[in-house]
């Protein structure tokens, strides 16, 4: 198949296929319906399709790493892979829903194991966020200085000492967030949705072709 096809064929069925599920969005027609959802279910089918190739791939390279016993990694790809068939392994053999109160074994494992883990990485990330913090609101200028007392204000806005300290801490820790930080965000959402928008022209209209991975003839 030549680069040219290579190329111009994917941009055919990206465009096409976007336009039959933007277009459904928007106009009521039965059979645009029933294609957008088909299309959708596709979609599922290939994302359901490229979780098994990651897990193959995980499998593959920290397998290799185990049987190579790679010095300081093999013990933690060897439980990676154990934790992963094992959670895999309940979640197919407990015969109820994934999650739902009846799974005690996945309770278990969710309660007991992923939740403290996973508290114990954002407590230790939260000492970075600290140390990056504290480089960051040194006073250098009038806008740093503002941004600083709003940290203060929000910390002891969040902290329970705060209204010990002085009842006006809620309510102006309250309004620090839903006035200014409230319309810096909906002006950064904004921002990121006209990107967003502009994007998908691109790649509809064919002129977005990076994701195609293939060299521009010259």
């Amino acid at each position: 198949m030549s680069s040219l096809a290579k190329r111009e064929i994917p941009l055919l069925l990206t465009g096409i296929i976007g336009l039959i599920i933007l277009l459904a969005y928007f106009v009521e027609f039965p059979p645009l319906q029933y294609a957008a959802g088909t299309l959708t279910n596709f979609g599922s089918i290939i994302t359901g399709i490229m979780i098994g190739v990651g897990l193959v791939n995980l499998v593959i390279i920290h397998g290799k790493n185990v049987i190579d016993q790679r010095k300081g990694t093999w013990p933690f790809s060897l439980w990676l892979i154990i934790s992963m068939f094992g959670t895999i392994f309940v979640g197919l053999w407990a015969g109820v829903p994934w999650g739902s109160a009846g799974n005690d074994i996945w309770l278990f494992i969710n309660n007991y194991i992923r939740s403290p883990i996973s508290i114990t990485i954002f407590s230790i990330f939260g000492f970075y966020v600290i140390a990056a913090a504290v480089h960051a609101l040194k006073i250098k200028s009038i806008e740093t200085a503002l941004f600083l007392a709003s940290a203060i204000v929000v910390f002891l806005w969040n902290a329970p000492i705060g209204s010990v300290i002085w009842s006006g801490f809620p309510g102006l820790g309250a309004w620090l967030l839903a006035v200014p930080t409230g319309g810096a965000f909906r002006g950064v959402l904004l921002g990121a949705s006209l990107g967003l928008i502009s994007m998908g022209i691109r790649i509809l209209t064919g002129r977005e072709r990076g994701y195609l991975k293939l060299k521009e003839e010259e």
